[in-house]
């Protein structure tokens, strides 16, 4: 019963917030999905508000509240979930937590985003692949942890949206939009 008081309490307070505040500098918009394959598999992540997004892979799907970044974390703003294992009691496919985040990054040349992107902590975590307008994302499992991560990204080069990214994946990353009948588009 104390559960499901806190729950409704932080539901209705999250609502309240989303009303009055939309968080800077985040990727996906209303309406908009990304299906992302890399070595871990396909996974669709999905806009549902302006800070929950919808995560599904391996035949399951879990929804997960954000919460908007006030400073810049290793130079993103965007939204990030750092979901607790105190009050996990949902488990699948090996996962009882998401940490997910979700924003803008900003480098000065497609030289640097390429040293970023080759970096170790790509390599050896989430394995994150990119398109050439910039939109990029990975996802992986951490099963000592019980924990899955997905992070995701859209890539400026000097505050733009690039056209063509060295190194671009685009048939494994890919951004589709309901129009208002309900048809998907790329």
């Amino acid at each position: 019963m104390l559960v499901a008081l806190i729950s409704l309490s932080m539901s209705a307070n999250s609502q309240q917030f989303e009303q009055t505040c939309w968080p800077k500098e985040t990727v996906l918009a209303p309406g908009q999905s990304l299906s992302v394959t890399n070595r871990s598999g396909t996974m669709v992540i999905a806009f549902v508000s302006s800070l929950k997004r919808r995560y599904s892979w391996n035949g399951v799907e879990r929804t997960v509240n954000f919460i908007p970044r006030k400073e810049r974390w290793y130079g993103a703003l965007g939204i990030y979930s750092p979901e607790p294992l105190l009050f996990s009691f949902w488990k699948a496919d090996g996962v009882s937590r998401i940490l997910a985040q979700e924003a803008e990054l900003n480098f000065k040349s497609e030289g640097d985003f390429l040293k970023w992107h080759n970096g170790e902590w790509n390599r050896d975590r989430i394995n994150v692949i990119y398109n050439d307008s910039g939109i990029a994302a990975g996802w992986g499992k951490s099963p000592s942890r019980e924990q899955l991560n997905v992070d995701v990204w859209q890539i400026l080069l000097n505050g733009k949206i690039p056209k063509h990214l060295s190194g671009a994946n685009n048939s494994a990353i890919k951004l589709t939009t309901e129009s208002s009948k309900g048809i998907r588009q790329p």
